[in-house]
């Protein structure tokens, strides 16, 4: 019997919404199944059985290719292989596998991001990898000279591993944070003796740059940091640590300053000496109790100093380095250089009239020696620095 088109135009209509009724049903049970062999695959990982637990999300992925589950299932697999196993070359084809069947997931940008940082280990690197991440993994239960041999080990074995700079710049870190700056340097030079064009090598500049600052080695640390600032730049990169470099230069000539200021002092001494009395004053006593009421007489000053020094440091900037909480030793310290003062200048001044030109040697060595020893207080309490910081904008490091 012959059908109208419209007799099969109302079977579509009526027989249509069955079969998106049955495969909706259909997909909602491979969802379910899928599922279902997720959880036991999460279950596997958190027992720590990966291997089982990556059969179990290939079995998903290859079981249930259209499960919603699928692309999550195939990406936890090689996560697995790559951050628990350390299988770099089984991880990489899974990531490819991710990228080629699920393009569009959630996983497949992190399956390509993390693919091209394992791909330079891979192949003849595998194992090397394997090796290092295991050792990583075991560092806190060994005892760091262990370690350390281990380390070297690997990197003496396959020099060209892609990683071996950042190995020995890993050494060099750790022994930098555990104070042993001998080690620290031994490391970063060898980085960059061994591998002088890396970023690792820019980076080992910049570390001894900071070491040697910390052991007031300020010559050689705006060296390393100029070595420092050249490769970076050679390479393509930021300027490192501009303003650690400024301090470190800032601290080159404050040092070079105290060295002069030594020969100065040194000069001072031979005036004095040259106009010191030739005769012990008779009434010595009498001198030191003079002394002693002329050093009490400037107390006062010393109390306005106070005031002045506690309101320089609560107006400076918070982010600035000073010396709150120290105003007091300042202020004690100026105070017995100013007693200091007066003694050398009460017991040498009254030769300076027995001898040739002595009025003129004394004024000029002990204006020196006043200015000098006031830098030498300065530098020991550290108020250069605060000066320097509000003087020249100075962000402390």
């Amino acid at each position: 019997m012959k059908r109208s088109p419209l007799f099969v135009l109302l079977l579509g209509v009526f027989l249509f919404p069955a079969s998106l009724a049955a495969a909706s049903s259909k997909k909602e049970e491979i969802n379910k199944l899928a599922e279902k062999r997720f959880v036991e695959g999460q279950a596997k990982e958190t027992a720590r059985d990966y291997e089982g637990a990556c059969e179990i999300y290939k079995e998903v992925a290859t079981k249930y290719p259209e499960a919603d589950s699928a692309a999550s299932a195939l990406f936890q697999c090689g996560l697995i292989l790559d951050e628990r196993l350390h299988e770099v070359d089984r991880a990489l084809e899974i990531y490819k596998e991710v990228l080629s069947k699920y393009p569009n997931s959630r996983g497949s940008r992190k399956a390509e991001i993390r693919g091209m940082q394992i791909a330079p280990f891979t192949g003849k690197f595998a194992p090397v990898y394997r090796e290092y991440q295991e050792l990583t993994r075991v560092k806190e239960g060994i005892p760091y000279e262990e370690f350390e041999k281990r380390m070297m080990a690997i990197v003496d074995k396959t020099p060209d591993y892609p990683g071996a700079d950042q190995l020995i710049f890993h050494l060099a870190k750790d022994f930098f944070r555990k104070d042993n700056y001998n080690k620290a340097r031994h490391y970063y030079l060898e980085i960059i003796k061994r591998y002088p064009s890396t970023l690792s090598a820019a980076f080992a500049y910049k570390g001894l740059g900071d070491l040697e600052f910390i052991v007031k080695d300020y010559a050689m640390s705006v060296a390393y940091y100029d070595e420092a600032t050249e490769l970076a730049q050679k390479l393509g990169l930021e300027k490192p640590s501009p303003l650690q470099q400024k301090k470190a230069r800032l601290y080159l000539q404050r040092h070079r300053a105290l060295l002069g200021t030594f020969a100065v002092l040194a000069l001072c001494g031979m005036g004095f000496l040259y106009v010191l009395p030739v005769r012990r004053p008779e009434a010595l006593g009498a001198v030191l109790r003079s002394w002693a009421g002329a050093s009490l007489a400037v107390l006062p000053l010393f109390a306005i100093l106070f005031g002045v020094a506690w309101y320089l440091v609560s107006q400076a900037r918070k982010d600035a380095i000073n010396i709150s909480g120290h105003e007091q030793w300042l202020v004690a310290a100026v105070y017995g250089y100013a007693c200091v003062a007066l003694l050398i200048g009460m017991f040498v001044q009254p030769g300076a009239k027995e001898k040739r030109a002595g009025k003129t040697v004394f004024w000029l060595s002990y204006s020196a020696a006043l200015v000098a020893g006031l830098y030498c207080v300065f530098y020991a309490v550290d108020l250069l620095f605060y000066l320097e910081v509000a003087l020249l904008g100075l962000e402390p490091l």
